[in-house]
């Protein structure tokens, strides 16, 4: 038997010496592991931007970073990373992107975290001031899963019309989007 062995056992003795049931432990991830080391790394993606003078797709129009704050609520319904951009030669900054980072989201109608992160982005923009600022939400999500892939390609989509209407006629036009967009938004619209 190898000196580590009861290594477990002996932890949850502790753990009940202390009064905390073994089924009330939390796991490494829930209380700090996996979403914030995700949130670390885009920070850090984004800092370096800032020091670099780099710019970034999500930006646009050539802006450059000039700040980058953390958890701002409630002054940001979306708060993880709150970044400002500005062109050059702005004064002010033009753009204020609320970036959430979620590892895996399931984005799905039924997922509750999902319909929970999709309020909390119409809030945003609800809520944004009329500063004179553009203000975008911005998704980060570890790796390239399904779900979001297709939110993105709406996304794209859709910042690029007039309205809702608009959009709505695009992504109906029979043969022009693949049938994995489609069903969800003309079961939306028919219901």
């Amino acid at each position: 038997m190898t000196e580590g062995a009861d290594a477990p056992s002996e932890a949850a003795g502790s753990a009940a010496a202390a009064g905390v049931p073994s089924r009330a432990a939390a796991s490494p991830y829930s209380t700090g592991g996996g979403g914030v080391t995700l949130e670390r790394r885009v920070a850090a993606r984004y800092l370096a931007i800032l020091l670099t003078g780099e710019g970034a797709p999500e930006l646009g129009d050539e802006r450059a970073i000039v700040s980058v704050a953390f958890q701002q609520a409630p002054q940001a319904p979306v708060d993880d990373l709150v970044i400002l951009a500005a062109r050059p030669g702005e004064m002010d900054p033009s753009l204020e992107l609320a970036v959430g980072v979620r590892r895996a989201p399931n984005i799905v109608p039924s997922a509750a975290a999902t319909q929970k992160l999709v309020v909390e982005y119409v809030r945003a923009l609800l809520a944004a001031p009329a500063d004179g600022r553009e203000h975008r939400p911005a998704l980060v999500v570890a790796g390239s899963h399904g779900h979001t892939v297709e939110v993105a390609e709406l996304a794209g989509l859709a910042s690029n019309q007039m309205d809702s209407q608009g959009f709505f006629t695009l992504i109906q036009t029979p043969g022009k989007f693949r049938q994995a967009l489609v069903p969800c938004w003309n079961t939306r619209l028919s219901g």
